[in-house]
């Protein structure tokens, strides 16, 4: 469902909201309410306001405020139903809904089809609805982008070829702030940004900006799980209910199924994506439960599995959530310091971090997003804490592609290791896949490619390596689905060409 759609159900959704509470709660449900709603994927979520009037008898008047503009809404209160649960038909979707008054504040979800949303809102002022939700636009025809070097190591030419490059690929996809690394025999050897990490403070992108990995960090996960696995700590074909028992168990046809690290590392696990997805709706007492990695199942355990371990490929974030915890209970530290010791240590990558919004990040990207109108704004802020194996990292790029340059050689994994985790994997039936154990394994005009891309709100990513020429390039921008395969690749192309 694309975001237009979304809006128009989400505004059905909260005006039904209003309908469907019992009579009883219509004095404590009546003024002006202000929070977030979440999108499915997001955590923390885009705000909105809500104003509840009351009406004649059963009906119910309001007011919805969102980031696209106010909508206003009429209904009833539905005494048959005797509970908070409600369906509705919104825009020719049929939409569920349920939402309860927890501790002064409004919270609920609502789901159409196979999306779950979620909100939640407090008491506010009348005052919220006066003001706009309405993102900041940013107008890149405004300003000339800055553009920064480092570690200038590219012959001349070169050099101004890879920046004509970015300028190009820049330009094309309305890109805000984009920095590019390269590897050359194996070290990072050359860094340059285009545009701002952060548009309205006016600073430009540079070798200090840290942008969002997104899914890239499956990478940098299976690295971790392939060293931990060479010395014997984590088996990569054990059932993870050996050591996440918690995770409930999985049936497909009736038929109990086992899950193994193997399963989710070469997106065969059957753990759904985000379209499917269950939410186990619960309150937290700390004030940022997701730091700790097992709350995160919350957001998928009681999904059912799309298929039986092995028969279908079919990528999904949330079940690396499920490794990641598997990985603290068999290495018996968090899941963070694993990564450290087995990844970022070793590789000196001295900026890499969990993007946790508690901990103040210098030099954090700032996110952008091209709306369906072509319009470029800022997006809102969210929390990745619960993803933070399959989407939560955050670096500089020249960081992101010392980990590239780790893969060259066998400082970070064994040729053995390297072998088994570069093999394109079958399905149970022999069909190929182009998925390793945590890698996409293919070709570059005849040569051997490892890489992975990553998307998310705030980011866009590549990570591209020619082992056996020992080359590598990182690409990172913070538009939010940008294409970055294409400077990726069109630079190692260049770096092919141009060098012995």
């Amino acid at each position: 469902m694309n975001r237009r759609v979304f809006f128009r159900v989400l505004a059905g959704a909260l005006a039904s909201i209003a309908l469907a509470l019992l009579p009883a709660a219509q004095a404590e449900l009546v003024g002006t309410w202000d929070g977030v709603h979440e999108p499915p994927g997001i955590v923390g979520g885009d705000p909105f306001s809500l104003l509840v009037e009351s009406g004649a008898g059963e009906r119910v008047l309001g007011s919805l405020v969102l980031p696209e503009g106010a909508v206003r809404f009429e209904g009833t209160f539905d005494r048959a139903r005797g509970t908070r649960r409600f369906g509705a038909g919104v825009g020719g979707d049929h939409l569920e809904a349920e939402l309860r008054l927890a501790g002064g504040e409004l919270v609920g979800q609502a789901r159409n089809g196979p999306w779950e949303w979620g909100f939640r809102a407090s008491r506010a002022s009348e005052q919220v609805l006066e003001r706009s939700h309405a993102p900041r636009v940013v107008e890149l025809d405004s300003k000339e982008r800055p553009e920064t070097f480092s570690l200038v190591g590219l012959e001349t030419e070169l050099g101004f070829a890879l920046d004509e490059l970015v300028r190009s690929i820049a330009t094309k996809n309305k890109v805000v702030g984009l920095s590019v690394a390269c590897v050359v025999d194996g070290e990072l050897v050359d860094v340059r940004s285009i545009g701002w990490e952060d548009y309205f403070g006016g600073i430009p992108a540079s070798d200090e900006t840290r942008y969002r990995w997104a899914s890239i960090s499956k990478t940098l996960t299976a690295t971790a799980a392939l060293r931990l696995a060479a010395g014997g700590e984590l088996d990569l074909d054990a059932d993870v209910r050996k050591l996440v028992p918690e995770f409930p168990a999985k049936e497909i046809a009736g038929k109990a199924v086992t899950i193994t690290p193997r399963h989710i590392l070469t997106h065969q696990s059957g753990i759904v994506h985000y379209e499917g997805a269950l939410r186990t709706w619960r309150e937290y007492e700390q004030p940022h439960p997701f730091e700790e990695l097992a709350t995160g199942l919350d957001l998928f355990r009681s999904s059912p599995l799309l298929a039986a371990p092995g028969t279908l490929f079919s990528y999904s974030t949330h079940a690396w959530t499920l490794l990641g915890v598997t990985m603290e209970r068999a290495g018996k530290k968090r899941y963070a310091e694993l990564v450290r010791e087995q990844v970022l240590g070793p590789l000196a990558m001295k900026t890499a971090e969990p993007d946790y919004p508690s901990h103040a990040i210098p030099h954090r990207a700032k996110g952008y997003e091209q709306r369906a109108d072509g319009t470029l704004v800022e997006t809102w802020d969210d929390d990745i804490s619960w993803k933070l194996p399959g989407g939560g990292w955050i670096s500089t790029v020249g960081d992101l592609a010392r980990l590239g340059a780790g893969w060259i050689g066998t400082s970070m994994l064994s040729e053995e290791q390297k072998r088994t985790a570069w093999t394109p994997q079958q399905l149970a039936d022999g069909k190929p896949t182009d998925q390793g154990l945590g890698y996409v394994v293919g070709e570059l005009d005849g040569q051997r490619l490892i890489s992975h891309s990553g998307g998310q709100r705030k980011a866009s990513t590549y990570l591209a390596v020619l082992p056996e020429r020992r080359l590598a390039v990182a690409v990172m921008c913070n538009t939010a689905r940008t294409p970055m395969g294409d400077l990726a690749t069109g630079a190692l192309r260049l770096l092919v060409k141009r060098l012995p």
